[in-house]
């Protein structure tokens, strides 16, 4: 009996061993901006964060899974990865770097308890969250810890016209000397440079405002960045 006992000791701690030198071939940094995009659809660019895998095994490619998580404040998961159908991701020997939309692969998220309004819009709201990520094998075993950041989403105030006000009628000879546009900033400030865009359409006899927009070309578009005033000299 002894001897059965010695031999399922050795057995557990030989796999032991052998997931510590599995797990000891791959190292993850998440690199996640303090404030990525409301929208998790946005999350593909690399200004939302990134994931920095490393792996030193001995074949050159290693095929695993993300293991996702998003939390509220209070750790409470409120989405996470299917890992049965998660997808495959091919890791290269060396640093790996992958774009979080790869990582947290939002068609395959399932959403749990009060997340109902994030599953049905995609928009996170207002509040703070964790992005909690690992890194398993085909058959869910971890390759690594799991590793949190977290991050914040905000409500912005969008901005509004202040000069000239909305459905005021504009002095003829004044207008084509010069118009002032005034407009409020983006609240609150963002860490990228605000960019607005400016445009004027004409409404021609029988349209609607809404109409012009749709079907016009504009007489005036710019991109300002930071500006909140722009003087157009037609």
């Amino acid at each position: 009996m002894k001897s059965i006992i010695k031999k399922y000791t050795i057995i557990l701690l030989a796999g032991c061993f052998f997931c510590n030198a599995v797990a000891a071939q791959f190292k993850v940094n998440l690199l996640l901006n303090s404030r990525p995009p409301a929208y998790l659809s946005d999350w593909n660019s690399p200004l939302a964060g990134q994931l920095l895998v490393t792996y030193n095994g001995a074949s050159q490619v290693a095929r695993v899974k993300f293991a996702a998580q998003l939390q509220d404040a209070g750790g409470t998961i409120i989405a996470i990865s299917n890992n049965a159908t998660a997808q495959l991701v091919s890791i290269n020997s060396g640093a790996n770097i992958i774009g979080i939309d790869r990582v947290l692969q939002l068609e395959n998220m399932q959403f749990k308890g009060g997340a109902n309004s994030l599953a049905t819009s995609g928009k996170l709201a207002a509040g703070n969250y964790n992005l909690c990520v690992q890194l398993i094998t085909i058959d869910g075993v971890p390759l690594t810890e799991q590793q949190c950041k977290p991050f914040t989403q905000l409500n912005y105030q969008l901005p509004f016209l202040l000069s000239p006000n909305d459905k005021t009628w504009l002095d003829a000879n004044t207008a084509q000397t010069a118009v002032i546009f005034r407009w409020s900033s983006l609240v609150p400030a963002t860490q990228e440079a605000a960019i607005y865009r400016l445009q004027v359409y004409e409404v021609l006899p029988a349209q609607t405002p809404l109409q012009a927009l749709r079907s016009n070309q504009p007489i005036l578009l710019t991109e300002l960045r930071r500006i909140t005033q722009y003087i157009w000299r037609p």
